[in-house]
């Protein structure tokens, strides 16, 4: 029997290894388009992935501040199943994040994204549009290129809070969440189809997007609901005055989720 693998093992590697190659050489070539594979770690015991979701009081002056992409509105949105109505929303998320589930491979970075949402005028999709981007390592960036991780980024637990500080450039941010515990299948919160249908685009600055392929993960992927009135929450970002202080709602993920990621897919029609 370990020969017979041998045998085989002996054929696997190099072929695939050879296909790997070409595939390789096709994207430094430039006629074929990256992928890569993203996790997004839910209920991960270091940090849960938390999505708290602020109003937009100020629509047409934060859709100013934020240079949006040409023939395209922000979109009113409505997160889970049970959120009680659409509204101009500002997401605060953080999560880990990894290109693989293989922590020696490559250990799970912190992320920390300010998201909105928006509609294209001609055919009426939205799509994400994650203006800020805060990373513990180093990442990509359209304007800068390689972008080096932020200032601060420090995640502690204290008892049963996550205290999570960020400094990048003129955002800071101190925050503390209640630590989830174990969820109740009654408890538990299915995602709007508006919200996950969302995840086909997500731009970037000056209307450049990756393109995303998503699968059932997602559309099962479920939410607990944080009280709002446990959050502690002190920011200083440049959007302020266009944004309600208090958030109106908030969720834990519960589940991880894994997508491919086509990234920048249309930056030689915008360069």
């Amino acid at each position: 029997m370990k020969e017979t693998n041998s045998h085989y093992r002996e054929i696997k590697l190099p072929t695939f290894g050879s296909m790997a190659e070409y595939e390789s050489s096709l994207i430094r070539s430039g006629q074929k388009e990256p992928s890569i594979d993203v996790i997004v770690y839910g209920n991960h015991p270091t940090l849960p992935r938390v999505n708290i979701n602020f109003e937009i009081t100020n629509k047409k002056e934060f859709e100013r501040f934020l240079t949006m992409p040409k023939g395209y509105d922000l979109a009113p949105m409505r997160f889970t199943e049970e959120s009680k109505t659409s509204m101009y929303t500002l997401t605060l998320s953080v999560f880990h994040e990894s290109f693989t589930f293989d922590y020696s491979q490559a250990p799970p970075w912190d992320k920390l994204v300010y998201t909105t949402y928006i509609q294209e005028e001609s055919t009426g999709k939205t799509y994400l549009y994650e203006f800020h981007v805060v990373l513990s390592e180093v990442g990509l960036d359209v304007v800068e290129g390689l972008k080096p991780p932020t200032d601060v980024f420090n995640i502690t637990r204290i008892a049963d809070n996550f205290i999570i500080n960020v400094q990048d450039g003129d955002v800071s941010l101190d925050m503390t969440i209640p630590r989830v515990g174990d969820v109740v299948d009654d408890s538990k919160i299915g995602l709007s189809d508006d919200w996950i249908n969302t995840h086909e685009r997500v731009y970037w600055k000056k209307g450049v997007y990756d393109k995303l392929y998503i699968n059932d993960q997602l559309s099962e992927a479920k939410v607990n609901s944080i009280n709002v009135e446990k959050l502690s929450i002190i920011q200083n970002v440049p959007w302020a005055e266009y944004v309600e202080e208090k958030p109106f709602e908030s969720y834990y993920f519960l589940d991880d989720v894994t997508f491919i990621s086509m990234p920048w897919a249309n930056i030689e029609e915008i360069v």
